[in-house]
């Protein structure tokens, strides 16, 4: 006994998908979506999706939205900011950095590819005696930065800013680095002292 298959109302089509309304999936789709083709459908999606990225009038120029991300850029450095150097110059903060490179290669030059903390010839960082945020007036001066070795824990770089007393006495230039920070900084000389006190 052979069965009558199903067929599509609309078109006929053997492939009925609702078997309620007796219609194929294309005609299914236009009961749907009121008459309007798949084509259709996802021609009007693109275009509502095409007017929404566009920022709308009520909306102030850019405002951040998911289609109107600001780009990843780097902030220009300010020409405002002015320091005012040991020497008595007065530099932006550019013209500081220009400065601070020229130092720097000036050091490498002038002295030799060894640490000046233990005498290891390691990769070297130029490491300034009296920090960079306690004394911006500094940050220039050549007699202030020393090349000490860095890349691990007991380097003399990090040993010179953790400032530990036990650490940096056993250092070579720690002499010549507590000179220098009595004739330009006596307080800090004095609080560097003041740490001694206890252990005579």
């Amino acid at each position: 006994m052979s069965e009558d298959k199903i067929k599509c109302v609309e078109c006929g089509s053997e492939y009925v998908v609702n078997k309620k309304f007796m219609l194929c999936e294309e005609d299914n789709y236009k009961r749907l979506h009121k008459g309007k083709s798949k084509q259709q459908v996802y021609a009007e999606r693109s275009l509502l999706r095409v007017s929404q990225r566009q920022i709308s009038p009520n909306k102030k120029e850019g405002t951040r939205n998911k289609f109107n991300k600001p780009k990843n850029r780097i902030n220009p450095i300010s020409s405002k900011n002015k320091y005012h150097l040991y020497s008595g110059e007065i530099l932006s903060r550019a013209e500081l950095n220009i400065r601070l490179i020229q130092v720097y290669q000036l050091i490498d030059q002038e002295r030799e590819p060894v640490c000046e903390g233990c005498g290891r010839n390691l990769p070297l960082s130029h490491s300034h005696i009296i920090s960079r945020a306690n004394r911006r007036d500094l940050i220039c001066e050549k007699d202030n930065i020393q090349l000490h070795c860095f890349g691990s824990y007991n380097n003399c770089h990090e040993k010179w800013e953790r400032c530990n007393l036990n650490e940096i006495v056993v250092m070579k230039d720690f002499e010549r680095n507590m000179l220098y920070i009595r004739q330009v900084d006596t307080y800090l000389y004095n609080k560097i002292l003041a740490k001694f006190l206890p252990s005579i």
